[in-house]
């Protein structure tokens, strides 16, 4: 599998590996240490780990970057044997990938976590030319994953006769009991990347809850805006608690200690329009309520499933209004904590995720005539 970035910075990644070792792969993961922090990771490294270890900055800066990464790559990929079938996710690891695997004659998945073309306001020709680059390019590949059915709407369809939905849901862990909060003070928690080009409307989140009683927000994540979040943290300790980059499980612990998950994203950046991501995902699991930004795939799903509320992203009294709907109210967040947990165990919970990735790579691989029975799979 190919990844620019480190195993520890994946919510996604670990649960794909343990899918597929399940079901007897070899799993090796080409990565990009971009940090070169030592992180003291609780991962079950179930798999053999190759890096380029490349200090390089977040945000649209990586550009800069990436012919370095292209070529180290292209390089393993060409001279390393013993692999069956390449998985490259994202944009920024399909080019060499696909390069390789065509002169190596070897099966590519191509699997869009994010569209790059659309996490952040490009100008309309250049935004429109980099997703048709991105389509040409989806032709020569052998599979395409998704993480929301919306990003066929967003490419305006996916030129490829094999497209599998594999929601980033979290393993059930909870079983079929839903979580419930004893907060004195109603708790809202955000986990996730921040960065200003995706808009995420932090602020506007945080405005909210400076100026309602008996609220908190705790934020958890890394990305650019973290020094902001400091100073907004640091302003107002008893309102906003900044926990800095976290471990999976705490996230997990503080999604469940929570009363409401919330993402504010910004429809105007397309990439938040048309993909869910995680977080509700994570609410469904855990039987929680949500607060979403309107005209997105989010409150589609929110509106869909009745387990939460949608509200205008960059409007900070409807924020709180909201807020405090679900504050003065436990029986109505309980029911649509209810409800989310019904969906996930209905729709999106990640065994039913995990066998559509087992059979993608069983379908591949029994096509070539020179599979192994054994195949080792290039992550």
């Amino acid at each position: 599998m190919v990844k620019s970035n480190t195993i520890e910075r994946e919510i996604r990644l670990p649960k794909e590996i343990a899918a597929l070792n399940s079901s007897g792969y070899k799993i090796e993961l080409l990565c990009w240490d971009r940090e070169l922090n030592n992180i003291n990771s609780t991962i079950e490294r179930n798999f053999e780990e190759v890096s380029l270890k490349l200090k390089a900055p977040w945000g649209i800066r990586i550009l800069l970057f990436l012919p370095i990464w292209w070529l180290y790559v292209f390089c393993h990929l060409l001279f390393t044997k013993g692999w069956d079938i390449v998985h490259a996710s994202n944009f920024d690891s399909l080019v060499p990938s696909l390069i390789a695997a065509k002169i190596r004659r070897k099966p590519i998945i191509y699997e869009i976590v994010d569209v790059y073309a659309d996490i952040i306001l490009l100008p309309k020709s250049i935004r429109n030319m980099a997703i048709q680059i991105d389509k040409f390019l989806m032709r020569f590949v052998n599979a395409v994953i998704i993480i929301d059915d919306n990003q066929r709407k967003e490419f305006g369809g996916i030129p490829n006769s094999m497209i599998v939905t594999i929601y980033d849901t979290p393993p059930n862990i909870f079983g079929d009991n839903i979580i419930t909060s004893n907060n004195e003070i109603f708790t809202i928690y955000y986990a996730g990347a921040f960065a200003r080009a995706r808009r995420m409307n932090l602020d506007k989140i945080v405005s909210a809850v400076e100026t309602t009683d008996r609220v908190r927000l705790v934020i958890s994540g890394y990305g650019d805006q973290t020094e902001e979040i400091k100073g907004w943290a640091a302003k107002n300790p008893d309102k906003i608690t900044f926990l800095g980059f976290i471990s999976h499980e705490e996230v997990f612990h503080w999604s469940c200690k929570a009363d409401l998950l919330v993402v504010a994203r910004s429809p105007s950046v397309i990439g938040n329009k048309f993909n869910c991501g995680s977080t509700v995902l994570r609410a469904l699991m855990c039987g929680k309520p949500f607060l979403a930004n309107k005209d997105t795939a989010t409150a589609d799903l929110v509106n869909r499933e009745n387990c939460g509320i949608s509200v205008e992203a960059y409007d900070v009294g409807e924020i709180k209004a909201a807020i405090i709907k679900l504050r003065d109210n436990p029986k109505l967040c309980h029911q649509y904590g209810q409800n989310a947990k019904e969906a996930y165990e209905r729709l999106y919970k990640w065994d039913i995720m995990a066998k559509r990735l087992q059979n993608l790579y069983e379908r591949l691989l029994n096509k070539g005539p020179k599979c192994s029975r054994n195949p080792e799979v290039l992550a």
